[in-house]
């Protein structure tokens, strides 16, 4: 369980997180210092101005990481400031990040060896990591000031009788006992080593609380867990356990919600028992960022790059198919040995694409961002996982691209994504977004309560547009208009 107190001790101990801003802003303060320098003087190797989408990244990113900072400081106050060890060592590894990658990079462009969207991602990447983090540390402090709530209302422990059943035949005799602070009864010993734990709701009827045991194995508790998937109708279930110690229980009823292994034990559904409904927050942190280290949770590593910022992830190649001078450009995995891409012209403008059907508007890139890796596909039919699943702390199925498209229709749209979810996958919900507006994916309101899109939306099936029907998935009526993103796929359609 998350403990706050010893975790804010531990992130004073580090300089807490405003140290730890000040030290992010200020990379970005020098890199800035580093590009006016440059423009003053001008660097060797930029033959032309230096970059919108750099000069914009490096400038603007220490106040985006400070109107983060004061929210959470607004919210919670000094605990936000000093924050936690978690908080504390991610903002560190972000700083390092970006003295070696930024600042280094930098200093690189002016001695005439430069890398100009290595730059932009680097400082995109470290913007995005720090606000990340901040929002992270937002969560747990809300979940622990819950937890500090729920403790204040919790009733006062009294002395009441209770009836002691043990499994002999001997008639039941009453004893004293505390509802809340005392000890479980010793059961007597028996050979197969099961002993039997007390759960006590008390009765309002009577004034005597009646023991309902549950058979265990001895020093183990039990805690309930429930993972879903997406496999049509059906739903996947797993128990969560832990080895953990006897000992008298926080609340009336109440098991210790730690989890660390998996147990295929079922219990009765007519059991009078407590069952914890949730699994700890560090379970979902750990298991919902894709690394190396745990094969990017499904995804194809040029996917996790994309995720990441990696504007390298995708390539541009030309199709040689129809003829040798041929000049139709596409998109591939840049990843060896994958055949994904996007031959679409949706592809390489990233244009915004409507399904009314559905109520979703994505682009190319948040297909991109979702694929898997795929060694070869009959007439280009990929596979892809749910971002929303996995960075949730869930494992989807792998399915196609309507099969993604029905399951983000149905099962996220609408219900109320955390801010942590939505940044990572860069999406919109609750409203139509104009096509200049920042998304990979915008998730509508019912059709009730949408507003007529704007005229050049390019939302197709809208009451404005009136020649598509609606529930047709189409690309914007003007060719020539490209997606104002700043993501690195405008890169591409430069």
């Amino acid at each position: 369980m998350y403990d706050h107190n010893s975790a804010q001790d531990a992130g004073a101990d580090e300089g807490g997180v405003s140290a730890c801003i000040a030290g992010v802003v200020s990379a970005f303060e020098n890199g800035a210092a580093i590009l006016n320098r440059m423009k003053q003087r001008g660097a060797p190797s930029l033959a032309s101005p230096i970059p919108r989408v750099l000069e914009e990244s490096i400038l603007q990113a220490p106040d985006e990481i400070q109107r983060e900072r004061l929210r959470g400081i607004v919210r919670f106050g000094p605990d936000f400031e000093t924050g936690d060890l978690t908080a504390v060592l991610a903002l560190q590894r972000i700083t390092i990040q970006l003295q070696n990658s930024l600042l280094g990079k930098l200093r690189d462009v002016e001695d005439g060896d430069a890398d100009v969207l290595a730059l932009a991602r680097a400082a995109d990447l470290g913007r995005d990591n720090a606000i990340t983090t901040l929002i992270a540390l937002r969560q747990r402090l809300a979940q622990a000031e819950q937890q500090r709530s729920e403790d204040r209302n919790k009733p006062t422990a009294v002395n009441i009788p209770a009836i002691q059943m043990h499994p002999s035949l001997s008639p039941p005799h009453i004893q004293p006992a505390r509802a809340r602070l005392s000890p479980p009864p010793v059961p007597p010993k028996n050979t197969d080593r099961r002993s039997n734990i007390p759960i006590m709701p008390l009765s309002p009827a009577t004034d005597i609380s009646r023991f309902t045991y549950r058979e265990v194995e001895e020093g183990q508790f039990e805690i309930q867990s429930t993972l879903s998937s997406y496999q049509g109708d059906n739903d996947r279930s797993s128990s969560l356990y832990s080895p953990y110690p006897r000992r008298p229980s926080t609340g009336a009823g109440s098991l210790p919600s730690v989890s660390t292994g998996v147990s295929a034990q079922r219990t009765d559904s007519h059991e009078s028992t407590r069952q914890v409904q949730s699994y700890p927050l560090n379970f979902i942190l750990d298991n919902s960022h894709p690394s190396r280290s745990n094969n990017y949770l499904g995804f194809c590593k040029a996917a996790w790059k994309l995720q990441c910022g990696d504007d390298k992830a995708m390539t541009r190649a030309k199709d040689f198919t129809k003829s040798a001078n041929s000049k139709y450009y596409f998109l591939t995995c840049s990843k060896s040995r994958c055949s994904f891409k996007g031959r679409d012209q949706n592809a390489l403008t990233n244009r915004a694409i409507t399904d009314l059907a559905r109520g979703i508007r994505y682009r190319w890139s948040f297909l991109a961002k979702s694929h898997v890796f795929a060694k070869s596909a009959q007439d280009e039919q990929y596979s892809y996982l749910c971002m929303f699943c996995v960075f949730g702390g869930h494992q989807p199925m792998t399915m196609n691209l309507q099969a993604l498209l029905d399951h983000v229709s149905q099962q996220h749209r609408g219900n109320g994504l955390s801010e942590v979810i939505l940044h990572r996958t860069s999406c919109i919900q609750g409203r139509i977004c104009y096509d200049n507006e920042t998304f990979d994916i915008n998730l509508l309101p019912p059709e009730e309560h949408r507003e007529s899109a704007p005229r050049d939306s390019g939302f197709v099936g809208s009451p404005k547009s009136g020649s598509e029907k609606p529930g047709v998935v189409a690309e914007l009526p003007d060719k020539r208009q490209t997606a104002v993103n700043s993501n690195v796929f405008e890169l591409y359609a430069s």
